[in-house]
This record gives structure tokens, C-alpha cells and sequence, in this order.
């Protein structure tokens, strides 16, 4: 499972970013004194609005992040300017469309500031993030299956990097005379550590008949599997190979999202239709469906049931109330609604035939939790029990929960527990 992000400290990274901001502005208003006084309505207007602006994207876009500690510097810039350019890109819409007159060297300039002191920021943070996991916050539960030697590679690499959050704890050293069963064993005693969320196969890899044995059986726990290899770092940047700690690597699985534009674009789509769904659509219904809802049994219009989003981390999804008020239901661990299911009330059927009752998910897509498009996320026993039902069931949970398989339900005339 993944490192939790903390709430408390994106909030705090937010605030140190607007407060880096502020500064920048008054250091500006000092420095081209003659501009600001000139243009003081505009630049009174960006003194608000350029923090306003970056508390939105960066949050929409996962600037704070803290797993980007696990990337390294490269990400932190890259992460930082992406997001910065989107916010230039609202800040000259605004500028142009409001008809404001401004010197476009000040304002160039002014947001160079800008730009480089939440660089300078970011790495402030970044270092802080070192820190705080090297004293063992959010740690990174890894296993590695290799040759002694690696392994002990491996464990010096781990602890000459503590900023990087890794444990050592699952490590299994290969032995070629062991049998494949006896390997297996000691694998899946591994892989049942539910904080796992990656596994890497040594050098062996190339040479052992039953690799695909191990990959499969990782695969049914829902790991990401990497297989070293014996190239150059140069030649890996070429074959698009990646670097697992000190070895270079292949991904068994490829993952589209793992590109940081691809993950942008997506997130953008998200947002894009999350919320005008919400300010448009959202609202007026919640009140209508409210009184039907409330007027048939007793209870709150929207609930929140425990899903299992992505690497199989819990989250609250937000619903229309469907059945009459039960406990249980709020943990993800209610008995699976059957056909005619006397729970469920008469509005209940018709949200669920339209697959209405799951508009609010527009709200976990806001936050981040869902997307548009994605798996559909399955209660806590619900997942539990197809996992056991279905091979390799887990590697859905490496791309997050979403909306969209309900939409194609109602619109195909499908039923939703098929969209997995």
C-alpha cells in the first residue's frame, strides 16, 4: 500500500507557498516602485489573486504531494513548473480579457519571482519531506528477491538514502536448488503484508524458468513487479528502463499513467467535468433527490461508504442514500445488494436504475479519490470476495476508482457489477 499523504501537511505547504508569494510581492512592489505605482489597481488585484490562483491548481493538481520525495529533485521542479505555468496561463487570461494595462516587463519579470521562489520553496519542502521519513513517517514497505549480494546492495543503498522512506524488511534470497514451490511459500508469506506495494526480482530473473510463476502470484496480490537488469543507466534512459533504488529495471506491467503528462491531462479531463457537473448539475439535483429521499425513509440524503480506491487504500465515497438507514453499510462490510432486495426504497430503485445515485462521486473526483474513468469501486467485503473469484483481480487498484463504469451501465444496459 502506499505512503498516506498527510492532509495537515499539504495545508501547511500551501500556506508557506502563499505566504512565499506575499513576500515576492512586496519585495517586487520595492523593486519596480515606479510600475506598481503607476499600475496600482492591477497589481492590488494580483496581490490576491496570484496566491488564490496557485492555492486552487496546486491542490487540483497534487503539487504537495508528498510522494514526490520518491522521484527526487527532477520531479519537484518538473511538478512545480508544470503546475506554475498552468497558473501563469489563468493570470494572462485574466489580464488580456480584463483589458488591464500593465508593463510586461514588470509583470514578466514579477512572475520569474515567482516562479523561482516556489522552486526555492519546493526544495525546502522536499528536504523537509527527507527528513520526516528518514525518522520513519509514511513509510515505503519494499520486497526484494535476489542474490546475496544484491540484496546486501540493496540494504547499503537503503541506508545511505533514509530520505526516501524505504523499509528492508522483506528481502528473500535466491537459492537456484530451491524448489519453485518452497519460493512461492516464502513469497506469498510476503506478499500478504498489506502495506506492500512493490516487488523486485534480481538478475536471476533472465535466466530462471519459473519467473513467471513469480510474477503471476505477485500480480494476484496486487504488486507492482519489476525485473532487474544487467544494462548500463544509459542504455536503460534509451529503452525507456527505470531505476529501482540502486538496480536498473524493467516494469513487468506498463502503465501509461506512470507519464507525469499523461497523469496531467487526465487529472485536467477529470476537473474539467467534475466541476461544471457539480456547479451545474450537482446542486439542483441534491435538493430534489434530498426531499425524495428523506421523505421516503429516515436518514441523510448522501452517504458515505468505505471503498477500495487506488493501491488499495480505503477512501469515503459519497452516494445518494439508496436503502433504508443501516450502520453497517457506512464500513463497506454490508451484505452485497441482491435483486429485489427489500432495503432498497422506491426512489432508491430509480437512482440506482439510472445510476443517479452515484453523481456525488463528483465530489471524490474533486479530491482526487475517483476519476471519471476508471474501475468501479467495490465496498470492502464486496472486493474481498471477487479477489478470490477473479486472477489477478488487484492490479486494478494500480489507476484510481471510477465514475464512468456506472455511466456505461445505465447506458448500455449493463449491469454495473460487470464493469470491473
Amino acid at each position: 500500500m502506499e505512503p498516506k499523504r498527510s492532509y495537515f501537511l499539504t495545508i501547511l505547504f500551501i500556506l508557506t507557498d502563499l505566504l512565499v508569494l506575499s513576500a515576492v510581492y512586496y519585495l517586487s512592489s520595492i523593486i519596480w516602485a515606479t510600475a506598481w505605482s503607476q499600475e496600482k489597481f492591477v497589481f492590488q488585484v494580483l496581490v490576491w489573486f496570484i496566491p488564490l490562483s496557485w492555492a486552487i491548481i496546486s491542490f487540483l493538481f497534487n503539487v504537495y504531494n508528498d510522494r514526490m520525495i520518491q522521484n527526487g529533485r527532477s520531479w519537484n521542479i518538473r511538478k512545480i513548473s508544470i503546475g506554475f505555468i498552468a497558473m501563469v496561463g489563468v493570470i494572462l487570461l485574466v489580464v488580456v480579457f480584463g483589458k488591464f494595462v500593465v508593463s510586461r516587463s514588470a509583470l514578466i519579470l514579477f512572475l520569474l519571482l515567482d516562479w523561482v521562489s516556489l522552486l526555492g520553496s519546493g526544495y525546502v519542502r522536499n528536504q523537509f519531506l527527507g527528513i520526516i521519513r528518514s525518522k520513519g513517517f509514511s513509510p515505503r514497505s519494499i520486497a526484494f528477491i535476489g542474490a546475496e549480494v544484491e540484496i546486501q546492495t540493496l540494504k547499503e543503498w537503503i541506508a545511505l538514502h533514509p530520505e526516501r522512506g524505504f523499509q528492508e524488511s522483506n528481502f528473500i534470497e535466491f537459492n537456484a536448488d530451491e524448489a519453485n514451490e518452497i519460493l512461492l511459500d516464502r513469497i506469498k508469506g510476503v506478499a500478504e503484508n498489506k502495506l506492500l506495494l512493490e516487488l523486485a526480482l534480481g538478475s536471476f530473473n533472465e535466466s530462471y524458468p519459473a519467473t513467471d510463476d513469480i510474477v503471476n502470484l505477485a500480480e494476484e496480490y496486487g504488486l507492482r513487479v519489476y525485473l532487474r537488469s544487467n544494462i548500463s543507466l544509459n542504455n536503460a534512459k534509451r529503452l525507456e528502463e527505470t531505476l529501482w533504488g540502486p538496480f536498473v529495471v524493467n516494469r513487468v506491467r506498463q502503465e501509461p499513467l506512470n507519464d507525469l503528462r499523461a497523469r496531467f491531462v487526465k487529472r485536467g479531463v477529470d476537473l474539467l467535468i467534475a466541476i461544471p457537473g457539480l456547479l451545474l448539475v450537482f446542486w439542483w439535483f441534491y435538493f430534489l433527490a434530498a426531499i425524495l429521499i428523506k421523505t421516503n425513509s429516515k436518514g441523510p440524503a448522501v452517504i458515505r461508504q468505505k471503498r477500495i480506491g487506488q493501491n488499495g487504500e480505503p477512501f469515503n465515497c459519497y452516494k445518494f442514500r439508496t436503502m433504508r438507514l443501516n450502520e453497517d453499510s457506512a464500513h463497506g462490510t454490508v451484505q452485497i445488494t441482491q435483486v429485489g432486495d427489500k432495503r432498497v426504497t422506491w426512489i432508491g430503485r430509480v437512482l440506482r436504475k439510472t445510476n443517479l445515485d452515484e453523481l456525488p462521486q463528483l465530489i471524490n473526483v474533486l479530491l482526487g479519490e475517483m476519476s471519471v474513468a476508471g474501475p468501479r469501486p467495490h465496498m470492502v467485503e464486496e472486493d474481498e470476495k471477487i479477489s478470490t473469484l477473479l486472477d489477478k483481480y488487484r492490479i486494478r487498484r494500480f489507476v484510481k476508482p471510477g465514475i464512468l463504469a456506472g455511466l456505461l451501465s445505465m447506458a448500455f444496459g449493463v449491469a454495473p457489477m460487470t464493469w470491473i
